[in-house]
């Protein structure tokens, strides 16, 4: 395993000396073996060192992922960290087994990480730390001295084993937690170019150890924009935002915090901040102000009071707005709001971000309560029927023809068919076509409908109900009533319903007489016919063209 030692060289530099001694008087060799100075290695062999190597061409580079499994031992990481300067992130991820890990760049040693789900983890200042699933420990601490374990050292694209050793854990050096603590991540600067390899050790004493580490290239921290540090989290709302800090995520993203990420006040990751409540301006809508622990990790976030605003959701859609409201609204509760009339909003959260519209009051009425406009389209070749709840909470049955669309008012659309699309348009009325009140030339029947085709007072037309599809109605006004049916067809002024056919039934109840009656035929010549005692003729006659008589007259159809 490699170890930094203090040695002395007979030239200025490792790659132009010709051996290595232990004493600054040059008269003690170093021990056979392999020196490095970060950038080459040179072995040296009855105090005379071998020809030097290059040495990248026998550390790992950073930014590469490794996986380790399988077998217990130390596994030895030597990762070149190149010329940058500034933060080295290290992604460690355990799994479930517990595993130790110690990195040194230098004389300075790095065991200490925020874990994605559990904070900062640390044992023992200078020791491995161990960390992983408190269940799946295999007594670490317990079987020590771990004796005879194989040394695996990373080289090119996998470990290999190279030497033996024997290890020895104590308690203070395990962080263990409930369930796998998840990624976790180390930051170690490097603010100079004296050591540019980084040593990683990864201690796997149990059966069937398994884990993945990335050692990023160094570069500098992204920055952002907060407070001081203070006491409590209101306390940090009062202050300004204008210190520039850095950061690392480990929960969060894009610039925005999650929980358990690290803050810095430089941007080597060299000095974490201090443990208090910073206030992060208008970073994200979901808070104000963070809580950092003594590590410099993020344990908590919260909001300004002064900022609360609320975002809310209008009824049957997924718009949403913000509003500032007075006093306390909860998720569930129903406002309304300025330039939307008659539309119930429903509040989903709270908010820091700035408000969107205008609060106009608390409302107890439910989103059923909304008497709406709906486009209502029949997307298949065949009539379809559905319920909707009018606006004074009567169930109406409406049906539309294949490829039908519709405009009509209702409080909500009670069914929904297959091959049925139904969209909120308004949260009001005003944009729904007139309901119209039509009278039907043959049976003097009343249909309330809305209108495919332009129609006006006193036009003659036929609707889209197929049960009455062939009848004539003469309209006769507008109404507030709900509509059953759709105007199809207009006969623009072709006549009138004293030209409509239709078929009766006229009946005799007298048992003892014959009775006669008068109508107009349909090819409109006047026609007198006489029906004997208890006896019914089916006739065809013009509309409203049948005399005075005693006999009884049925309606019976539109067509002859």
């Amino acid at each position: 395993m490699a170890s930094n030692e203090i040695v002395f060289l007979n030239g200025p530099t490792l790659s132009s000396a010709t051996a290595v001694f232990i004493d600054d008087a040059l008269t003690t060799c170093a021990p056979d073996g392999f020196y490095s100075d970060g950038s080459v290695v040179r072995e040296q062999v009855d105090c005379v060192l071998l020809p030097p190597v290059i040495c990248p061409s026998c550390t790992t580079p950073c930014n590469t992922n490794i996986v380790g499994e399988g077998a217990e031992g130390t596994y030895y990481i030597d990762t070149n960290t190149g010329s940058n300067l500034g933060a080295i992130v290290v992604r460690f991820q355990p799994l479930s087994v517990p595993d130790g890990i110690i990195a040194e760049l230098g004389a300075n040693s790095y065991n200490g990480m925020s874990s994605q789900n559990y904070g900062w983890l640390q044992g023992t200042v200078g020791f491995p730390t161990y960390v992983g699933q408190t269940s799946a420990d295999c007594g670490i601490v317990a079987g020590s001295p771990h004796v005879d374990l194989p040394i695996f050292e990373y080289k090119q694209s996998g470990f290999v084993e190279t030497s033996f050793q024997t290890v020895t854990v104590v308690s203070g050096q395990l962080d263990l937690t409930t369930s796998a603590p998840g990624m976790c991540t180390m930051v170690i600067p490097k603010t100079s170019n004296a050591y540019t390899v980084l040593n990683t050790y990864i201690y796997g004493l149990c059966v069937g150890t398994s884990f993945s580490i990335e050692i990023e290239c160094p570069q500098v921290l992204p920055t952002w924009q907060g407070s001081i540090g203070w006491a409590t989290g209101d306390g940090a709302c009062l202050l300004n935002t204008s210190v520039q800090y850095y950061y690392v995520h480990v929960n969060g993203s894009g610039g925005v915090f999650g929980l358990y990420d690290m803050v810095f006040s430089d941007p080597n990751g060299e000095f974490p901040l201090s443990a208090g409540f910073y206030n992060t301006g208008a970073m994200s809508p979901s808070y104000r102000w963070i809580q950092v622990d003594a590590n410099g990790v993020i344990i908590s976030f919260g909001i300004c009071v002064d900022d609360l605003n609320f975002i809310v959701e209008k009824c049957y859609t997924n718009e949403q707005v913000i509003i500032t409201a007075p006093g306390t609204l909860n998720p569930g509760d129903r406002v309304l709001v300025d330039g939307h009339p008659g539309c119930i909003w429903e509040v989903i959260s709270t908010t820091v971000s700035p408000s969107t519209a205008t609060f106009i009051s608390s409302t107890t009425d439910p989103c059923t309560s909304q008497c709406a406009s709906w486009v209502i389209e029949n997307t298949i070749g065949t009539p379809l029927s559905f319920n909707y709840e009018d606006c004074d909470g009567n169930t109406i049955t409406f049906s539309l023809n294949g490829t039908q669309t519709i405009t009509l008012c209702a409080r909500q659309i009670l069914t929904t068919p297959v091959g049925l699309t139904v969209t909120l348009d308004d949260c009001d009325c005003s944009s729904v076509p007139d309901v119209w009140e039509l009278n039907g030339c043959c049976d003097n029947d009343t249909v309330y409908a809305i209108a495919n085709v332009p129609v006006t007072i006193g036009d003659l037309v036929k609707v889209s109900d197929t049960s009455i599809s062939n009848c004539w109605y003469e309209v006769i006004g507008t109404t507030i009533s709900s509509p059953t049916t759709t105007v199809v067809l207009n006969n623009n002024g072709a006549f009138n319903c004293s030209a409509v056919c239709c078929q009766y039934e006229v009946c005799n109840t007298d048992p003892s007489n014959s009775h006669s009656i008068d109508y107009t035929g349909c090819d409109g010549v006047p026609t007198i016919i006489t029906i004997p005692p208890l006896t019914c003729s089916i006739v065809c006659a013009r509309a409203g063209s049948f005399g005075p008589s005693v006999l009884t007259v049925t309606f019976q159809s539109c067509t002859c």
